[in-house]
């Protein structure tokens, strides 16, 4: 029997814990850590990050920056640096867009470094600013003697062990006791793994060890920004960074779901992110219970929320009874009402991202027409969400009704010109229908900005071949084959590619 249960593995070729982490063809690299299986995966031309299965992060710009740059402008002057989570860097390589003089990042699996060293974009880890340490980050707040002006939280999902831990009185006391004097701690709150009530005790739990806090849109992982200042305050003077600081200025040049309009540079799409204050919040979780250490409720109660439910969507109903007033003396020459607006198009962005996260679990289970709906009523709440469009002319085109996808290709586009995965969905709508001149800019267009996709290599080196340019189409395949060794089709393309080219040496 113990033979058997050894062979029988080798014999199916399963790969352990490989195979449970990935498919065989997205799997970069895996490693076994501490605590947790680690993978680096590849989808749609972009690396991410998982422990676990769980997104940690990725390659591709995502609401882990705008993470870093909202306690950096919203501190009169940070020196010293905490952030606990590394993610794939993404937040932390943002503090050293600052004039600070430290960065300790911490995380409790040491492995993540060497992956993010090996796959992502790693140079801020050779900064002599940054110390890399591989602990558990209650266990570094409890005994460190050093002091901070920010301490960023970035911990993964609430449910995974140990995590819940990170949203209790206990830990905020001892992460108060490591801030300086106006320091800040931020928080990441994933209402997708929340319900109501238990996101009503998450900020009360804050509240109670910083009364003066504040709430910020980053996507549906909000960010609680709490201070041991007696007031909240946003100063008018680092909100000019984001005209006077090019590198920061440059860093925030995107949108979180919309085109150039939302772009997170500008002061008021920047101000339009916050949410609530300190009256506010009170009011929001008032009678909520706090958590403890002694108590673990919110692990048990986020182990039960199923992500593919629309969580978030009542969550946004109780913020939009707490919103604060805009803050206009902050930005000159913008009208109040275009904050409000750009807010009130923030909110309903979340609720359409919960519609979306269901449209992909039900493509999952090739249930096409609920997939359809489901990102119409993600178009219908908002109209400007270029991966709602992206994904419905996906789902038109796999029911091969490209007259429809079209539009909705073009649209995404229109707003975001650089979006990767729209022009690879126009790029293969063109191909099908015979469009191959129209078909190649799409694709080449896509891989100017994704050059890690391995689809859209294998499609543009299909039409290639198709044109006789056999040369052009092998690089094509043999690249698409380096991103994803597995990649069958890619595979074959290339060997028919390589057995022309011989035929043809031979004549």
């Amino acid at each position: 029997a113990a033979t058997a249960w050894l062979v029988i593995p080798a014999a199916l070729g399963t790969r352990l814990p490989g195979d449970f982490l990935a498919s065989p063809d997205e799997l970069v690299e895996v490693r076994e850590g501490l605590q947790s299986n680690l993978a680096v995966v590849e989808k749609d031309g972009d690396l991410r990050l998982e422990i676990d299965r769980w997104w940690q992060g990725q390659q591709r710009k995502n609401h882990q920056v705008f993470a870093a740059h909202v306690p950096m402008l919203l501190h009169a002057r940070p020196r010293d640096v905490l952030v606990v989570g590394a993610g794939a860097g993404q937040t932390p390589k943002r503090f050293l867009f600052y004039d600070v003089e430290r960065v300790d990042c911490i995380d409790i699996e040491p492995a993540v470094f060497d992956l993010i060293r090996a796959h992502f974009d790693a140079d801020w880890m050779e900064d002599p600013r940054v110390r890399l340490i591989g602990t558990d980050g209650r266990s570094h707040v409890m005994h460190t003697s050093t002091t901070y002006d920010v301490i960023s939280l970035e911990l993964g999902q609430i449910f995974r062990p140990g995590v819940a831990s990170f949203y209790t009185v206990d830990f905020y006391e001892r992460v108060r006791a490591r801030l300086q004097p106006g320091g800040l701690v931020s928080q990441f709150v994933p209402i997708t793994l929340l319900g109501t009530r238990d996101f009503q005790g998450v900020v009360a739990t804050f509240l109670d060890v910083f009364p003066a806090s504040t709430l910020w849109y980053n996507t549906s992982e909000l960010l609680l920004v709490g201070t041991v200042a007696p007031r909240f305050e946003i100063p008018a003077e680092r909100l000019g960074f984001l005209e006077t600081n090019e590198r920061v200025r440059s860093d925030l040049r995107y949108s979180h779901w919309g085109g150039d309009a939302y772009r997170l540079h500008q002061p008021h799409v920047f101000l339009a992110c916050f949410l609530a204050g300190p009256e506010e919040l009170r009011k929001l979780a008032d009678g909520a219970p706090k958590y403890q250490d002694n108590l673990p409720v919110l692990e048990y109660a986020s182990a039960t929320i199923d992500p593919a439910h629309s969580n978030e969507v009542a969550i946004v109903d109780l913020l939009r009874a707490h919103l604060a007033s805009v803050p206009e003396s902050s930005v000159t020459g913008v009208p109040a009402d275009s904050i409000a607006s750009i807010r009130a198009k923030n909110l309903r962005d979340i609720e359409a991202s919960a519609f979306v996260r269901r449209a992909l679990t039900l493509r999952d289970r090739g249930d096409y027409e609920g997939v359809v709906d489901s990102l119409d009523e993600a178009v219908r709440l908002n109209p400007e969400s270029v991966v709602a469009h992206r994904l419905l002319g996906d789902a038109f085109v796999l029911q091969n009704l490209l007259g429809v996808a079209q539009p909705h290709y073009e649209t995404a586009l229109s707003m975001r010109p650089a979006d990767a995965p729209s022009h690879r969905g126009l790029g293969f709508l063109r191909h099908r229908q015979g469009k191959l001149d129209e078909a190649l800019t799409h694709y080449r267009a896509a891989l100017r900005v994704a050059p890690r996709d391995a689809e859209t290599h294998n499609n543009l080196g299909t039409i290639l071949g198709q044109r006789g340019d056999l040369e052009e189409a092998r690089r094509h395949f043999e690249a698409a084959l380096r991103i994803r060794p597995g990649f069958v089709d890619a595979s074959k393309n290339l060997a028919q590619v390589q057995g022309a080219l011989a035929d043809d040496g031979t004549k």
